[in-house]
């Protein structure tokens, strides 16, 4: 199998590119199957804590499935864990940043949709444009992007395949920050390097109870859920006795994620 992907560790952060530039980092079926395997590694490495995703080059972050394989009679099947290895993933604990260098459209703005936090590039740009090409965006971007934007405008980017600037997406809170195009990558790497200064389980717990809400649970069945396992896990941590005595001493913890 051709590889997608090219992976680089920077400490406890793992950066996934997606390296097709000259096809905008379209990805064919088989791309999708080999990212599954990266975020199934990624999740099982206790070493690593962070995520960030992005596209090679300064064209797009991604620009969706490659058409060419529906040319060949692909039905848009994809792995268990969805398009990128994500869109279908649900019990991921770890946070994942998009870092958005470019164009992210249709499916890889399903994906990025399915990350956690976004940069993104003073140029991005969004847009889910299936119904113009007589398809659909059916790889969780519709439900998505309406539990995170008004339902209106969601709506009618759903309809109409209309692209959204960077600045429109900042504004309605589908992105965190805009940074300008060759900060991109830098910048994400330094807001997951802020995300490792909580304790592993505290952030994985909190990330947790966070998705339950962006799934729509109510809030008393949402405390119902973190009064166990998450709470426990936290509360009976080594890391919570390592915070406070940190605290105290007035030094940096030393989380030992558990």
């Amino acid at each position: 199998m051709a590889d997608f992907c090219t992976l680089t560790r920077d400490e406890q952060i793992l950066v996934v590119t997606m390296n097709r530039p000259e096809k905008r980092n379209s990805l064919p079926p088989e791309a999708h199957t080999q990212m599954q395997r990266i975020w199934d590694d990624f999740l099982a490495d206790s070493s690593l804590r962070v995520g960030i995703l992005t596209g090679a080059g300064d064209k797009a972050f991604c620009s969706g499935s490659d058409l060419t394989s529906y040319q060949g009679g692909f039905d848009g099947s994809l792995p268990p864990a969805g398009g990128g290895g994500l869109t279908h993933r649900f019990d991921r604990k770890k946070p994942i940043i998009a870092a958005v260098n470019g164009l992210a459209l249709g499916g890889g703005f399903e994906i990025m949709l399915a990350c956690d936090l976004v940069v993104a590039s003073e140029r991005a740009e969004f847009s889910l444009p299936e119904v113009l090409v007589g398809a659909g965006a059916f790889g969780g971007g519709i439900p998505r992007l309406c539990r995170k934007m008004p339902h209106g405008i969601a709506l009618e980017l759903v309809l109409t395949g209309r692209r959204m600037d960077a600045a429109e997406a900042h504004r309605l809170g589908l992105v965190n920050r805009i940074v300008p195009s060759d900060r991109v990558l830098e910048a994400a790497k330094e807001l997951a390097r802020s995300l490792l200064r909580g304790a592993p389980l505290s952030v994985e717990a909190s990330k947790e109870v966070a998705d339950m809400a962006l799934e729509g649970k109510s809030i008393s069945e949402i405390i119902q859920a973190e009064d166990g396992a998450p709470k426990q896990r936290v509360m009976r941590s080594a890391d919570l006795q390592e915070g406070i005595k940190a605290f105290f001493e007035k030094r940096t913890p030393r989380w030992q994620g558990h």
